[in-house]
């Protein structure tokens, strides 16, 4: 019989697994359905390190529940699923949709307040809640008369951001 544990993983090694398609949802788990807000407080929360909470999942041999991957998530063929996530599933769609720029109607941006001239002094805005200088803020995309949607580029790799980064403790 297995025994329960709990190890502290690094959002590195939650990317690898979801982009290599050995971690997948079991038919039970809800799908994607957090709002800007939320997502926008987890991408402060590993931007300023700290922790992201509980993960729960299942190691498995073989597959014993109909399963999906992470939504946008790639489908490799030869992939080996070995987890099962049972809970957390919220949190590791938004940081992969958001790392991979692929909401469709939204894009994550990282404000650094001492580059931008834009960004409120300190006396208008709670300076704790500034976390330091250096926010993430979420901005509604549309489309443009020739099709293209803006906005268009990141404003800074987000996947330099995940190595040693925050943990989610699973």
């Amino acid at each position: 019989m297995r025994s329960i544990k709990a190890h502290d993983r690094e959002l590195e090694i939650w990317y690898h697994r979801v982009k290599n398609g050995e971690i997948k949802l079991p038919r039970f788990q809800r799908f994607e359905a957090w709002d800007r807000h939320r997502i926008t407080s987890l991408l402060n929360t590993i931007l300023h390190n700290l922790p992201l909470g509980v993960t729960l999942i299942l190691e498995i041999d073989k597959e014993h529940f109909i399963s999906r991957h992470i939504e946008t998530a790639p489908q490799p063929r030869d992939g080996r699923v070995i987890e099962h996530l049972l809970d957390g599933q919220q949190r590791v769609t938004a940081i992969w949709r958001a790392l991979h720029n692929n909401y469709p109607w939204e894009k994550y941006f990282i404000n650094f307040r001492e580059y931008n001239k834009v960004w409120p002094k300190p006396e208008e805005t709670d300076e704790e809640e500034m976390g330091a200088g250096v926010k993430v803020y979420c901005q509604t995309r549309w489309k443009k008369k020739d099709g293209k949607t803006m906005p268009l580029g990141q404003m800074i790799q987000w996947n330099a951001l995940i190595v040693g980064a925050s943990h989610l403790i699973c």
